[in-house]
């Protein structure tokens, strides 16, 4: 359940996000 309630599609909450050193939504999404 953690892509339903926290990584969001449009809105991702990666400052609750347990695995964020992990993921790599905001290398790719550098405005």
């Amino acid at each position: 359940l953690h892509g339903r309630y926290t990584c969001l599609a449009r809105t991702p909450r990666c400052g609750s996000c347990i695995i964020e050193d992990l993921c790599e939504y905001r290398a790719k999404n550098l405005d």
